[in-house]
């Protein structure tokens, strides 16, 4: 051990503060430098872990700041204790390993949902066979009810008997235990089936495993990514995810901050839509990246800290593209407003329908995306509002163009894509 390479780097690096003597207490010390190495495999890992998670929260990209961050906590776990480290490589090696694990799981489900199915079918058939005998059972005298025989007949039975004939009443009897042995053996093997369909997991239930068990190692990726922290500037600690996302928050706030003071339509759109996710995401989660905070110029001019203001926002947000009412109590057009009424009055003059189409087309994508706060549907039909408006506007005006004609398909269009049963 000592002469292994890196256990210099380990013994200078790994022991500050660790009260032990390599050559007086060499097990407490492979120990230590077991967790060391340890800590060297397992910090890519998790930095990379980082990454992915900051990535599928669309919160942006970790810095190299919080590479180096990712390391030293993880060193710092590795000299604090040991065994937190051993600890932590093997939930390391559970989450490497479990996509192989949920291959098979899902292998399995499909497994048993063709093996059910084909218990179900056989079951089905069964029935219908054991119906099928119960019903031609019925149709047969039950010899053990049948009367007495009387002398002559019991004479005329023997006498076939004899001569190795059986009689009417023999062939019954002997189709009758035929149709009776059949059902038993049919009512046997239906009671396999149904005691294996009763005691079987079904493929819906093998199908919440799988999902359960996807969401414990997501919980435990978050554990991991929680439990690492650095100590800041004033000694108190902090995880390096929630330090990660709360610099991302702070940059996502401020892009919203000074975003929504742009007039281009796609842009402010295109904030919307990722506002909505980010309060979608804080809604459901503890990654909450509009807890921002920026810096920002006071009245006097002065640099001052200020927090993301939420409500504030989603209030511009929605005027900038739906339009306000001022203090006068006049209205103002948003952008969605103003953007369609500018593409109408675009369209020269005998222009096709296909012409006319193209020049709504921008708008109809937003609002299949859901523009602003507002879902889908609402969105279609404030856009179906306001070429209502147009079309009162061309009527109004005495359009001679066609487009009061196109704006009046156009609405029926849309309003049959937001209401098809209408």
């Amino acid at each position: 051990m000592v002469n292994e390479p890196g256990f210099l780097a380990f013994l200078g690096k790994a022991t500050k503060g660790i009260p032990f003597n390599y050559e007086t207490n060499p097990e407490e010390t492979k120990k230590y430098y077991e967790a060391f190495l340890a800590s060297k495999k397992n910090a890519p890992i998790i930095r990379d872990m980082l990454m992915q998670q900051i990535k599928s929260e669309k919160g942006g990209i970790i810095n190299a700041e919080e590479r180096v961050r990712v390391e030293r906590a993880v060193e710092a776990m590795a000299a604090e204790s040991p065994e937190m480290m051993a600890s932590l490589s093997e939930e390391l090696e559970n989450i490497r390993t479990f996509p192989e694990r949920k291959a098979a799981l899902e292998a399995e489900y499909r497994q048993q949902a063709a093996a059910l199915s084909q218990t179900r079918e056989e079951l089905e058939g069964l029935m219908r066979d054991r119906a099928a005998a119960a019903e031609s059972l019925s149709h047969l005298p039950d010899p053990a009810s049948a009367p007495e025989k009387g002398f002559f007949k019991r004479l005329a039975q023997r006498l076939t008997n004899a001569v190795g004939e059986l009689t009417s009443d023999q062939l019954a009897e002997s189709k009758h235990d035929e149709w009776t042995t059949k059902i038993a053996e049919l009512d046997t093997r239906i009671a396999e089936l149904q005691g294996t369909l009763a005691s079987a997991m079904t493929p819906e239930a093998l199908q919440a495993t799988v999902a359960e068990a996807t969401q414990h190692f997501e919980n435990m990726r978050l554990t991991i990514l929680g439990s690492l922290s650095t100590p800041d500037e004033k000694g108190n600690r902090t995880s390096v995810l929630e330090t990660t996302r709360q610099r991302l928050a702070n940059e996502v706030t401020k892009r919203f901050t000074q975003g929504i003071a742009t007039n281009d339509l796609m842009a402010v759109a295109k904030l919307g839509q990722e506002f909505k996710h980010f309060a979608e995401l804080a809604n459901t989660t503890n990654a909450d990246y509009l807890a921002g905070k920026f810096t920002a110029k006071d009245a006097a001019g002065k640099d001052v800290e200020v927090a993301f203001d939420r409500a504030a926002f989603e209030k511009m947000l929605t005027e900038k593209l739906e339009g306000k009412v001022d203090a006068t109590g006049k209205r103002e057009p948003g952008l969605i407003e103003v953007g369609i009424m500018e593409a109408l009055a675009s369209i020269p003059p005998n222009s096709t329908e296909a012409r006319m189409e193209s020049a709504l087309q921008k708008f109809i994508s937003l609002a299949n995306e859901g523009i602003g706060l507002r879902t889908k549907a609402e969105s279609m039909q404030f856009v179906i509002d306001v070429l209502n408006q147009a079309y009162a506007k061309a009527v109004a005006e005495g359009d001679d163009t066609g487009k009061a004609l196109f704006l009046a398909a156009q609405i029926s269009r849309l309003e049959r894509s937001v209401n098809p049963t209408s």
